[in-house]
């Protein structure tokens, strides 16, 4: 796959001080063994000349299943992968669907790359072992500290949250989040979603700038959620542009705390947001959908605001056959915001549930 560029460079050699941003993606159905990246021989060559590389991307696309175990390519690739992660003019580091020897590798990356690296994307990026960190600083931190700019964590195993966010929010790991802008969010499931919450509250408090928040909150249920409550809302006031993905069928108290959100802060800087949800089969395909409290709600608020905030939903779709619930229902749910032009209900596919909902912004 990269022979080209290597035959370019090496006819053309100044063209390779050209290269700032360089996307590497495995698109084979077999991304164990019968990957591009196992019979590579050109990235070696390719990646030591990129001395003004800024973006690195690397990925499994995502559209099949495996992932991309960096033991399994030929060690001269891994070699040139680990070299370039610490790359002096590196501002971005984006990994989706890799595996390493062990979630402690994964840490070293980011802890050993450039402080020009202000921007982290790790999607289901895990180690090939089941060891854990717990919680404890593995990794030597920088000798000074470093800011983030933006950051994205959207763990294989629910746990590795907690791990990952332990070892970030250590003051030892010298992180500053004081320039956050950016941040994508997981929260897991009924065995970590409290720990995640919590990480939650503590990088938005940590982190005063932040404009652009997406996070996932998909795989909580309604019982789970008011079971453990009351949860008090968090500051969003320096929020401009929220994607929230959260089921609006059978969620609706993590909705209605959203709206607790929005309502708790006096000013509100917000101008796009946009709900992701599987509109599966819901009992409240049996309810009026224009008389949903949490809904009403939502439309009542977003649309007495000062700011013209739109609403979109976008909706989810897992296969064909499952839209229990269509667009035009959704609308119903909005009248407010629907006689404003100010609502749009759409479905996406998969590429873009990935660069929306798992974070892999890049693809």
């Amino acid at each position: 796959m990269a022979e080209r560029l290597e035959l370019l460079l090496k006819s053309s050699p100044h063209l390779a001080l050209l290269i700032k941003d360089l996307h590497i993606i495995e698109e084979s159905e077999l991304c164990i063994w019968g990957s591009w990246l196992t019979d590579d021989e050109s990235l070696p060559f390719i990646l030591p000349l990129l001395v003004n590389l800024e973006r690195f991307h690397i990925a499994n696309d995502r559209i099949y299943p495996g992932d991309i175990y960096l033991t399994h390519l030929p060690k001269p690739v891994q070699e040139a992968f680990f070299a370039t992660w610490r790359s002096p003019k590196l501002t971005h580091i984006a990994m989706a669907g890799i595996r390493f020897v062990s979630f402690k590798d994964v840490l070293s990356v980011i802890s050993h790359s450039s402080h020009s690296v202000r921007n982290i994307a790790l999607c289901k990026v895990d180690g090939d072992d089941e060891v854990e960190v717990n919680g404890q600083l593995v990794i030597l931190g920088p000798s000074s500290p470093r800011g983030i700019d933006s950051l994205t964590f959207k763990p294989c195993l629910d746990r590795r949250s907690t791990e990952f966010y332990t070892w970030l929010l250590n003051p030892e790991a010298r992180f500053e989040l004081s320039s956050l802008r950016k941040l994508h969010f997981y929260i897991g499931g009924e065995s970590t979603f409290k720990k995640d919450l919590s990480f939650f509250r503590h990088i938005l408090m940590a982190s005063p700038s932040i404009e652009e928040l997406h996070i996932a909150m998909n795989y909580l249920y309604g019982n789970m959620w008011t079971d453990s409550g009351p949860h008090v809302p968090v500051d969003i006031s320096s929020i401009r542009v929220l994607h929230l993905a959260v089921d609006v069928f059978d969620c609706l108290p993590v909705l209605d705390w959203w709206c607790d959100n929005l309502t708790s802060t006096p000013a509100l800087a917000l101008k796009e947001f946009e709900i992701y949800t599987v509109p599966g089969y819901t009992s409240l395909c049996e309810t009026a959908l224009d008389s949903v409290p949490e809904w009403k709600r939502l439309d009542e608020i977003l649309t007495s605001v000062y700011q013209d905030i739109n609403l979109k939903i976008r909706l989810l779709s897992l296969s064909a056959g499952n839209l229990f619930v269509v667009a035009e229902d959704l609308r119903l749910g909005f009248p407010r915001l629907r006689g404003k032009g100010r609502l749009e209900v759409d479905r996406v596919d998969k590429v873009e549930r990935w660069r929306q909902v798992d974070g892999v912004y890049w693809l």
